[in-house]
């Protein structure tokens, strides 16, 4: 039992000294960082002079430690209180407290060279030599447990204060001032013969080594997932060496009558199969386990965790980047019990960053707000591509741009900022403030939401290229339009000069008047839609969702490739049925009948037949749900070449063409349009026996 407790000497030492080195190398400025390198000397002191005094040879050896080891004892407790001011911010408040703490100290440091502190060294219990008490003993022990228990105090104080961060650092503290105690107040027992066993100075290391990662680690595991782990890693102990004993008891009990039976290779051979089963079932096991004690202990931290990660399995491309932000950050605000979230999104014309979606500010705190390109959020955002938490900064930032950093992320009530980034473009950047409960944002929630804001990112990102391909689509279909729009514009037109060039001469004629009357208007209204039909593809706006004539729509599509459609020999059929009318967005539809008519054209370089037929009735799909729903079915087929039935497949995907001039893009955006009216699209054709595309939009409800 000496040589254990002596060997847990030695090793509190050695992690003392290296805990309190490397948290000093860190940063030799930080006045955290310097008290506790000196809580870490006094306590290698201590230690080391405590191994040394229990296995001394002589009583004047052992006398001698035990001065040297009380050297550090009398220090332990002013720079642990030291420590925990600084921590929880209260130094200067607290200043008069702790130079008292230090001048006791003092004065108990000269009286170690007397034996008013340390009379001398005797043998007790299973130890050569320990400490006898001198006569100021007694107030050694005050210092130690006055220290040590306001230190605790002022941490269970700021651990209610404080919050984020912060608030974990202190939780992670107190935890260690506990392990301190249980495995630091027994070594003074055997001062008065009292017995107990040294497993308990096992918890030391541990003591000053989560003290040190406290301190230097600057995005700390949550403690409740730090506690699960713990659990966890316990409770696999437990069961790895049951599982031991067990097959070792067994396989003893079974074998050891035989002869030649060796133990000590069976009991090995167990182990190392053992050891093999934990490298391959452990990982599993250690997840599931983690997952069910979680669930247990921290029912609402596992409930919020799984709803955020379904909620960005279930991000999709189908909603409005308008639409997707606002759930985004009411889902966000709602399961995490966040009051302030928003999300920040870059402008492409004028490249600042305006609000896009929020929770919890009012109109006054939203007007007008934006961020500069070189505003030093935004800066440090695209520079490092990485989550910003504003209780870190101080940590990894000078002071100077830790407070510009502050100012920004202050005017959105921000404490964490994930950036939105497409390639390497920061896009926006989603905000959050601290949590109502004062939580910590753990690594596994940052996680998480940086996986939200991965989704995020793609969908705006998809989104702006989406509205790039209809906007470069458009543009291509003009191409085919312009040279019979000419023609289509320059027939009214000669009719309107004639008539012009006439009117002054048969001004009188009455029957001249009526028919002037008649034409001229006629053809400049047909001007004027065909002008309205061409601007109407250019534009960029938001879809205006409102109930249409699908009939007209067609026409109107026809209207503008009317003169196309003659130089390439094509013949329309119209087949209209009546049909109620059908909520979508005219100028989008036309897109869609375009891009198809024109491919048809294409597909009949000499000439052909077009038909176009529009029908009512329910949608052909299996879906019970769906067969309720009534449909407006338009068809378009040409009497085309066809399409091989291999690439059939393929004809929706985005930049897939069968055409060496296309763009690929046509029928992907048709695709798109139709799918955000909850309609279907399909395609069937043949090779060689032409192609049929067919529309289902459902109609208006109360129209049927």
């Amino acid at each position: 039992m000496l040589t254990y407790f002596v060997a847990l000497c030695f090793i509190t030492a050695f992690f003392s000294l290296f805990a309190g080195s490397f948290v000093y190398l860190k940063n030799r400025k930080g006045a955290l960082n310097s008290a506790f390198a000196l809580l870490c000397l006094s306590a290698f002191i201590w230690s080391g002079g405590l191994g040394f005094e229990v296995i001394s040879s002589s009583q004047k050896i052992g006398f001698f430690w035990s001065r040297f080891l009380h050297m550090g004892v009398i220090f332990i407790t002013p720079t642990y209180l030291h420590v925990v001011v600084i921590l929880v911010g209260l130094y200067e408040k607290k200043k008069r407290i702790l130079s008292g703490a230090y001048v006791i100290a003092f004065i108990l440091f000269f009286c170690n060279f007397t034996n008013l502190l340390v009379e001398g060294v005797s043998p007790k219990l299973y130890f050569n030599y320990y400490t006898d008490p001198g006569m100021l003993y007694p107030l050694l022990l005050l210092l130690f447990f006055s220290c040590m228990g306001y230190g605790f105090y002022l941490l269970a104080a700021g651990c209610r204060r404080f919050s984020g961060f912060r608030r974990n650092q202190i939780k992670y503290f107190l935890i260690a001032t506990l392990m301190g105690y249980v495995g630091g107040t027994p070594t003074y027992l055997p001062v008065s013969n009292i017995f107990i066993h040294p497993f308990y100075m096992c918890l030391l290391p541990v003591y000053y080594c989560v003290l040190a990662y406290s301190i230097v680690k600057y995005r700390l595991m949550d403690i409740n997932i730090m506690f699960t782990k713990g659990i966890v890693y316990i409770l696999l102990l437990l069961l790895s060496s049951a599982t031991y004993l067990g097959l070792a008891f067994s396989v003893d009990k079974i074998f050891s009558q035989y002869s030649g039976y060796n133990s000590s290779m069976s009991h090995l051979l167990i182990f190392l199969l053992l050891i093999a089963g934990i490298i391959h079932v452990t990982p599993q096991l250690k997840i599931k386990t983690e997952k069910a004690v979680e669930k247990v202990l921290f029912k609402n931290k596992y409930l919020y965790r799984i709803a955020l990660q379904k909620f960005g399995n279930r991000i999709t491309y189908d909603l409005s980047q308008e639409k997707l932000l606002s759930n985004t950050v009411s889902f966000i605000s709602k399961v995490m019990q966040i009051p302030y979230v928003s999300i920040m999104v870059k402008n492409e014309i004028y490249g600042h960053y305006t609000y896009g979606a929020s929770v919890g500010f009012d109109d006054d705190e939203i007007k007008g707000l934006e961020f500069a390109e070189d505003s030093e959020l935004v800066n440090w955002l695209s520079d490092n591509k990485a989550v910003l938490i504003k209780d870190e900064m101080e940590k990894i930032l000078p002071l100077e741009k830790t407070h510009l950093l502050g100012e920004d992320m202050d005017r959105v009530k921000a404490c964490l900022c994930i950036p939105l980034y497409a390639s390497v473009d920061v896009i926006g950047f989603l905000c959050l403030s601290e949590r109502a409960a004062n939580e910590i944002y753990s690594h596994i929630d940052i996680g998480l939401l940086q996986s939200i804001a991965g989704q995020i990112s793609l969908v705006i990102a998809y989104k702006r290229l989406e509205d790039h391909m209809l906007q470069t689509e458009k543009l291509a279909s003009l191409g085919t339009l312009a040279a019979g729009l000419a023609h289509e514009i320059k027939n009214p037109l000669s009719s309107i000069q004639i008539f012009a060039q006439l009117f002054p001469q048969k001004y009188n004629d009455e029957e001249f008047r009526n028919k002037f009357n008649r034409v001229v208007v006629r053809d400049v209204l047909r001007i004027s839609k065909l002008i309205d039909n061409v601007l109407s593809l250019t534009k960029s706006k938001p879809a205006e969702v409102v109930p249409h004539d699908i009939n007209d729509i067609v026409d109107d599509t026809l209207s503008l490739l009317n003169s196309e459609l003659l130089k390439n020999k094509v013949k329309v059929i119209k087949s209209y049925g009546k049909l109620p009318l059908v909520n979508c967005n005219n100028e989008e539809l036309k897109q869609v009948f375009l891009n198809i008519i024109i491919n048809a054209m294409h597909a009949m370089p000499d000439g052909g037949t077009l038909k176009i037929t529009s029908t009512l009735g329910p949608l052909a799909t299996s879906r019970s749900i769906e067969k309720r729903r009534i449909f407006a079915r338009i068809k378009i087929e040409d009497s085309g070449c066809g399409i091989e039935e291999k690439v059939l497949n393929k004809l929706f995907d985005p930049f897939f063409t069968t055409r060496a001039e296309g763009t690929g893009l046509g029928l992907a955006l048709a695709h798109r349009i139709i799918k955000q009216h909850r309609g279907f699209i399909g395609v069937e054709s043949k090779l060689g026996e032409g192609t049929v595309f067919w529309i289902d939009l459902p109609v208006v409800r109360g129209e049927t």
